[in-house]
């Protein structure tokens, strides 16, 4: 699932398998970065205003 940012700027996933890891990107697709390093599945994406 792809979730947006309250500012409309980012976007937030869950990619890769096994051990989908969460990443962010920006809506014009620059900025990839990976925001987890788990040793197992990331889920729940959630924005935070800050």
């Amino acid at each position: 699932m792809i979730y947006r940012a309250t500012d409309s700027q980012w976007l937030a996933f869950s990619h890769g398998s096994p051990n989908g890891q969460i990443h962010k990107i920006k809506t014009d697709g620059s900025g990839l970065r990976q925001l987890t390093d788990l040793d197992c599945d990331a889920y729940g994406v959630a924005w935070s205003p800050k």
